[in-house]
């Protein structure tokens, strides 16, 4: 016959299942963590991209514009359009002209002469 052995009253070392629980859901959790913030790093970088593509378009816009701005207001421009365009007449260099309210057309000096309203806008 055999014997029976009689447990001491000492219990086996039970395995730590919860402590595993624990364990593999943080893990689970700091993955899941991870791979959101590196998608939405990605969609604000995808975002930025845009935007300064958006800015190097806005700054051509600019630049031509400025460029057609300089254009339109040059001179030589307005000049042209002055003379051929309306009908005026360029004032030689060393003239200049005052207007006045008096009646009379007078000269001033050698090079200046003062007009009145009546004549100030007659084309030659």
């Amino acid at each position: 016959m055999t014997a029976k052995v009689k447990s001491s009253g000492v219990k086996s070392p039970m395995k730590p299942w919860g402590l595993y629980i624990l364990l593999f859901l943080l893990f689970f959790g700091i993955n899941i963590l991870y791979i959101g913030t590196g998608s939405l790093i990605q969609g604000k970088g995808e975002i930025i991209q845009n935007l300064k593509a958006e800015i190097v378009q806005g700054e051509r816009e600019y630049d031509k514009l400025s460029l057609t701005a300089a254009k339109l207001c040059s001179p030589q421009r307005i000049e042209y359009i002055a003379t051929d365009t309306l009908g005026m007449v360029a004032l030689d260099k060393e003239s200049t002209v005052f207007y006045t309210n008096s009646d009379s057309n007078e000269n001033i000096n050698n090079n200046t002469t003062a007009v009145t309203s009546d004549n100030i806008f007659t084309a030659e």
